[in-house]
């Protein structure tokens, strides 16, 4: 009896974790930017300035860049950290941002579509 009970808690157990995926992202998928050309300065910095850099977070001498400029992003664009945490964990802004703490379909469109076609600044 005993050996029933337990073979039904771990198949319980196992199917629970098994189910459990949280940690696992959609698929990127490569968007149709059309014809749409993407840069920071028309395009990316007003979404920055609205969710990113505000007090003590991207701004000036923040250690993990001062995005208010095109030129303290591009170490990030260019190790792929920008790409890893705005699209695919998708977890910046982060949940205590002064302002927005997610991103719209539309600023990840622009994100995708300015990433993929090389990050231009103007």
């Amino acid at each position: 009896m005993i050996n029933k009970i337990a073979l039904v808690f771990c198949t319980i157990g196992l199917c629970i974790m098994l189910s459990c995926d949280s940690d696992k992202l959609p698929p990127q998928e490569t968007l149709d930017c059309g014809t749409n050309d993407y840069t920071y300065d028309a395009n990316v910095k007003a979404i920055i300035d609205a969710t990113c850099a505000y007090t003590d977070c991207h701004v000036s001498g923040f250690s993990d860049g001062d995005f208010t400029n095109y030129a303290g992003m591009v170490s990030r664009l260019d190790n792929g950290k920008i790409t890893e945490r705005v699209l695919e964990k998708r977890d910046m802004p982060p949940d205590y941002a002064d302002g927005p703490t997610v991103l719209s379909d539309e600023q990840i469109k622009i994100f995708t579509c300015w990433i993929q076609s090389g990050f231009p600044e103007n």
